[in-house]
C-alpha cells in the first residue's frame, strides 16, 4: 500500500475512540476504533492466519465485539490492533499487526515480532520508534502465568490498580519511588559513534510529535538505551534495556522498587488477556 493510499484508509476507516474496551490500550498512542464494516476483513486475514498454523489456538471460538487500533511508528503503515472479544469468562482482549506485510498475531511471545522484523526490517530507526518498539516486545511478552505481562511504566493511567481510587499510601509509596528513577523513560545513544543524535527523554506525550517529524528519518545509531519503570505482575521495577536497531532487546538491569502493590493481574486464555 503507497503512502497516499495508507493516509486514506487511516483518515477514513479510523473514528473516535469509544468506552466499551475493559481497559486502557495495551501501548499508549493515539487510539481509534474501527467501524463495524473495516473489522470484518482483519478479522477475516486474523483467522486465515490462525488456521494457517502461525500461532496457537487464541480467538477463534470467540465473538469478537470491537478493534481498536494505532498507527505504529516503529513498523511504518502499520497498525497495531486490539480486538475486543466476548468469552465465557468475560471480556477479553486480544492483539496483532497489521498493514502492508499482512497479519502478525501477538502470541505473548516474541517469535511473532522477530518474524516480522525479519519482513519488515530494522524497527528501532529512531528513540521514539525504539521506545515504542520496546513497549509491544514486553508488553506482549509473558513473564510468567500467574505476574503476566511487563508493562513499561510512562502515565498514571497505565498503572494497573484494583480500584479506581487506590490508597493514598500506595499513590504516595509510587510517587517517591519514581522520583528516584528516570521517569518518564531516558532514551539515549548506546553505540560510539560520533554523529549519533544526542540523548533524549521521551515519554508518550511525545509519540505524537516523533511520528510527524521522524517518520522518514532514518538514525544512524545502531543500539539504544532505555531506562524505564516496569510494572510486572504487583511489583514495580526499574529497568534498564538496551534496544538494537534490528529489533534484539536485552535486558541489561533490574532493581525492584516497590512489592506488594494493590494492583490488578490480568488471566490469559492462550494468547487472549483477560482484564
Amino acid at each position: 500500500m503507497d503512502r497516499d493510499r495508507w493516509e486514506t484508509f487511516l483518515e477514513k476507516h479510523l473514528t473516535p475512540a469509544d468506552q466499551a474496551f475493559p481497559s486502557v490500550p495495551p501501548v499508549p498512542g493515539d487510539w481509534k476504533t474501527l467501524s463495524p464494516e473495516d473489522s470484518l476483513p482483519l478479522l477475516l486475514d486474523l483467522t486465515q492466519a490462525q488456521l494457517a498454523g502461525d500461532i496457537r489456538p487464541t480467538c477463534e471460538c470467540f465473538t469478537a465485539l470491537a478493534i481498536r487500533a494505532m498507527p505504529l511508528l516503529c513498523y511504518r503503515r502499520h497498525l497495531l490492533c486490539d480486538v475486543l472479544l466476548e468469552t465465557e469468562e468475560g471480556p477479553g482482549l486480544f492483539a496483532f499487526i497489521y498493514g502492508q506485510s499482512g497479519v502478525w498475531p501477538l502470541d505473548l511471545t516474541s517469535k511473532a515480532l522477530f518474524r516480522l522484523n525479519s519482513v519488515y526490517g530494522d524497527p528501532a530507526t529512531s528513540p521514539a520508534a525504539a521506545l515504542e518498539y520496546l513497549h509491544l516486545f514486553t508488553g506482549f511478552i509473558i513473564g510468567g502465568a500467574e505476574s503476566g505481562r511487563f508493562r513499561v511504566l510512562e502515565s498514571a493511567d497505565y498503572f494497573p490498580w484494583v480500584d479506581a481510587d487506590p490508597p493514598p499510601q500506595a499513590l504516595d509509596a509510587v510517587r517517591q519511588a519514581l522520583s528516584k528513577v528516570s521517569y518518564p523513560p531516558r532514551v539515549v545513544c548506546a553505540n560510539d559513534e560520533a554523529d549519533a543524535p544526542a540523548p533524549m527523554t521521551l515519554h508518550s506525550g511525545d509519540l505524537a510529535e516523533q511520528r510527524s517529524l521522524n517518520s522518514d528519518v532514518d538514525s544512524p545509531v545502531v543500539a539504544w538505551h532505555i531506562q524505564v519503570p516496569v510494572v510486572y505482575g504487583r511489583s514495580l521495577w526499574d529497568c534498564d534495556f538496551t534496544v538494537l536497531r534490528d529489533g534484539e532487546v536485552h535486558m541489561e538491569e533490574d532493581r525492584t522498587l516497590l512489592d506488594d502493590l494493590p494492583l490488578r493481574l490480568e488471566r490469559f486464555i492462550g494468547a487472549v488477556r483477560l482484564p
